[in-house]
């Protein structure tokens, strides 16, 4: 028997005998004389006895529990058992009570204890308020086990959208790499030592969702080191960062996918250079961040064929932040494209994957 199974049948059986107790007083003007120190030890005694008779009654309540027969069937069951043990309760009460009152306070302690009827009513409330409570703690632990299982898959399918990206980096970077092998091994040799760097400082957040977002620039600096040695002078990136915006909570890798799109995509048609702009600020409770490039701009109907970078920002950011955050791909005023995420601005000093993991309008507690 457990302590809150055993604390149930103790409330339950003191409270019977208070109930007859009341009862049996209220009855009889004037009172009976007898011995409160005898009437308490007997109650004590039949306390305990009946608190040792419910054991068996709440071991076949658990088992009755586990089995697939019908309802009515185990109901029927545990009636009957009740009824078998308060008949051998009540005799064994008789029997104890005998024993250890005082014979000239024998017929007095007898009219003041529970009667038969106080102790079915006894044996059925034990019963029934245990297996309530257990059912409780039951769908309470099912309820936290769902939760915890919820946020473990969550953050699973983050890691695995953030892998994905990592692997694509690295695919074209390693392309680039050996394109310049050849022609310029010198340049090819400091891109591997750039990317030795970048992968450095990915490797000292591995497992982490969310980062400082001056901790985020270090990567995207990194990045754009590896960039400027393809593109050389036809590649300049303008940084605009707030300072306001340093400590604030933004999603591993977030920029380089969106990087990468507007240095691929974004270069001025007529002089072949990729003009790219880098900001950040504060927006009341949110932070804005945004890429912009000085290319084409995104074409009638929208772009083409959406990179494996881009879906898996969208999908990031909609599984972070819920309805709380947006990630916006438009042409911006005066030509080229101009990405923006707002999120909701969180301070965060360290590296981290935000935990308890929810749903609603924000699936992901970021505090």
């Amino acid at each position: 028997m457990s302590t809150q199974d055993l604390s149930i049948v103790t409330v339950s059986w003191v409270a019977v005998a208070l109930l007859a107790l009341a009862t049996a007083l209220g009855g009889v003007t004037p009172a009976p004389a007898f011995s409160w120190g005898s009437l308490g030890m007997v109650q004590l005694a039949v306390l305990c006895l009946w608190i040792a008779l419910s054991v068996p009654l709440l071991w076949l309540a658990r088992v009755l529990a586990g089995r697939a027969d019908p309802w009515p069937i185990r109901v029927a069951i545990q009636v009957a058992a009740i009824g078998a043990v308060v008949l051998i309760g009540v005799r064994m009460e008789r029997a104890l009570v005998l024993r250890i009152a005082p014979v000239p306070d024998l017929a007095t302690i007898r009219a003041l204890l529970p009667r038969l009827d106080a102790r079915v009513l006894g044996a059925a409330m034990a019963v029934t308020l245990t297996q309530a409570a257990r059912w409780l703690s039951l769908s309470r632990a099912r309820e936290f086990h769902a939760a915890e299982l919820e946020a473990r898959l969550a953050k699973t399918k983050l890691q695995v959208l953030k892998m994905q990206l990592q692997p694509h980096f690295l695919f074209n970077t390693l392309n680039a790499t050996a394109e310049l092998v050849h022609t310029n091994p010198r340049a090819a040799d400091l891109m591997i030592t750039r990317l030795g760097q970048f992968l450095r400082l990915s490797l000292d957040h591995a497992g982490h969702q969310v980062v400082p977002l001056r901790q985020e620039l270090d990567f995207i600096r990194a990045y754009v080191d590896i960039e400027q040695i393809r593109f050389g002078d036809r590649m300049s990136v303008t940084w605009s960062n707030a300072a306001d915006t340093l400590d604030a909570a933004v999603p591993t890798l977030l920029w380089q996918p969106i990087l990468e799109n507007a240095i691929r995509h974004g270069r001025d048609p007529r002089s072949g250079e990729a003009r790219i702009e880098v900001g950040a600020r504060r927006d009341g409770g949110d932070l804005v961040l945004w890429v912009r490039d000085h290319g084409q701009g995104i074409p009638p109907g929208g772009p083409g064929r959406v990179s494996v970078g881009l879906r898996n920002t969208r999908e990031r950011i909609e599984r972070l932040y819920g309805a709380a955050a947006a990630f916006d791909l438009s042409n911006a005023p005066g030509g080229g494209a101009l990405a923006t995420f707002r999120l909701p601005y969180v301070p965060c000093s360290s590296p981290h994957t935000p935990l308890p993991l929810r749903t609603g309008e924000y699936p992901v507690s970021l505090l």
